[in-house]
């Protein structure tokens, strides 16, 4: 295997982590959901909080902070999206 080929199968190796994490994000979402169920539904100041927590990364770890802010506004979306199912169909 060259080392194209080498540096290729890590990053799938790194995807499929990513991949891994995310699912383990959107089953702990679910005990979210769940505990919300009687109470606020929505924290923008967490929000907030997580979006300053992560540009600080992105600036630690030498990542664009468009990206992560872009990054972070599609996850926590769709972890809104997903515990708004979850509400639904109690």
């Amino acid at each position: 295997m060259n080392s194209l080929e080498k540096l290729r199968k890590q990053i799938d190796e790194l995807d499929l982590q990513m991949l891994k994490i995310l699912a383990e994000r959107f089953r702990v979402v679910k005990y979210v959901a769940a505990s919300k169920m009687t109470g606020s539904k929505h924290d923008p100041k967490r929000e907030i909080r997580m979006l300053k927590s992560w540009l600080k990364q992105a600036k630690d770890t030498d990542l664009e902070p468009e990206f992560i802010e872009e990054l972070l506004r599609l996850i926590t979306s769709e972890s809104k999206k997903f515990q708004s199912e979850i509400y639904n169909k109690k």
